[in-house]
């Protein structure tokens, strides 16, 4: 008996030291905020910067790092030694700190001014992966490469169009949202409409505060002051706080994050596949929410 207890206590110790070296390992690489760096040096896969403090640093990147000049999407060697930029790192495979984004002042700017918020511009480029917007601020600001994925919805006034409609020329208000690596992502797209007259996305992703709870849909207002109404039904997923939980556990001022599936409900209004509630944080609040 004796025996099974000390075996315990050693897989118990042992368990504890695990918790306690992978602790160390997340701590040892903290989140990074965003850094002004000069470019020192670019080889194939590493690039060396000196900080504002003076003290130069090798990172590497990988597929997932991106690089943008004037709102651009290029490669890492279009990034010449003595210039400056603004640096977002991330924790890459094994712990390693690795570039996330790598962009010239102007899009650094562009991207901090839009970032979340409804644009109206003109559609430079597109591609099945990246759009590229010239926003009507000015023809002297940097445009926009944006990320298209499977869950942007496209819009021609209220009807729901492929991608395809969409043509380098047109005229779109486009609603965007910030990924992690400080890119921004297409969340939906309307051809020739004010930001008025945008509909409800019937597929993609809106956020925002709640606003009013009714027996299966929810009104959330985003930081633009734009409202939409998302249905809830017994197939969506609801989370509040990270735990499973139903609409009745969701009130008002929460920020909810809602993932829109391809059907509405008998109002017109698009349903939730996911819909994930948080009660609002002091970050949050400095968004203007």
């Amino acid at each position: 008996m004796t025996e099974g207890l000390v075996s315990r206590s050693t897989r118990f110790f042992g368990l504890l030291v695990l918790m306690f070296g992978l602790s160390a390992s997340a701590f040892a690489h903290p989140s990074v905020p965003d850094a002004a760096v000069t470019i020192v040096s670019v080889t194939t896969r590493t690039i060396q910067v000196m900080g504002e403090e003076g003290r130069a640093e090798t990172l590497g990147f990988g597929p997932a790092s991106a690089f943008l000049r004037r709102g651009l999407l290029v490669q890492a060697a279009e990034f010449l030694p003595g210039e400056t930029a603004t640096l977002r790192r991330h924790i890459g495979p094994g712990g390693a700190v690795q570039i996330g984004l790598l962009c010239d002042p102007d899009s650094a700017m562009a991207l901090e001014k839009y970032r979340g918020r409804p644009l109206t511009g003109t559609l430079l480029s597109l591609s099945p992966q990246v759009w590229v917007i010239q926003p009507e601020s000015g023809t002297d600001a940097a445009p926009l490469s944006l990320l298209v994925s499977a869950r942007t919805a496209f819009f021609a006034g209220k009807a729901a169009v492929p991608a395809s409609a969409f043509q380098p020329g047109a005229v779109v208000t486009l609603t965007t949202r910030g990924l992690p690596s400080g890119l921004l992502s297409l969340v939906s797209a309307v051809s020739g409409v004010s930001e008025a007259q945008l509909p409800a996305p019937r597929s993609g992703f809106v956020s925002g505060l709640v606003t009013e709870v009714q027996s299966s849909t929810l009104t959330l207002q985003n930081a633009s002051g734009v409202s939409h109404t998302v249905a809830v039904s017994g197939a969506t997923r609801v989370k509040v706080r990270r735990q499973a939980a139903s609409l009745a556990d969701i009130s008002l001022g929460m920020h909810v994050s809602a993932w829109l599936g391809s059907k509405a409900d008998g109002a017109g209004n698009p349903i939730a596949t996911t819909v994930s509630a948080a009660d609002v944080s002091l970050k949050m609040r400095k968004k203007n929410y």
